[in-house]
């Protein structure tokens, strides 16, 4: 089941899973909390600048109200964005592990009396 956050507080979300509680924290300036910071997420603030308003209305401070100071914390994230750790796939793995074979076999291979010897 899901909590709903209601607080608007550094746009926080939650969900419970048995006795587990994940916690999710968005990156300061991603107001509609797609993981990125965007022209979406300036937009919002745009629309709500000097108004009373919420994580999502881009004030990302929790004072209330959008302000110059909401936008300095978008500004400074502006382009970043927070992606889940990828866990990469078997094929990707494989192709690794055989790129790694050959840079350690064409180690080997190199001679080591002619080193410093023109």
């Amino acid at each position: 089941s899901s909590i709903v956050n209601s607080t608007g507080l550094a746009g926080l979300t939650f969900a419970v899973n048995s006795v587990t509680l994940e916690l999710d924290a968005a990156l300061g300036g991603d107001a509609n909390l797609d993981g990125m910071v965007s022209i979406a997420d300036f937009a919002a603030l745009q629309n709500k600048f000097n108004l009373l308003g919420d994580w999502g209305d881009g004030d990302f401070n929790a004072s209330g109200d959008v302000t110059i100071a909401d936008f300095a914390i978008l500004q400074n994230n502006f382009g970043m964005s927070v992606a889940p750790a990828a866990v990469p796939e078997p094929a990707s793995l494989t192709l690794l592990g055989l790129g790694g074979l050959m840079l350690l076999r064409g180690q080997r291979r190199r001679p080591f009396g002619n080193i410093g010897h023109s």
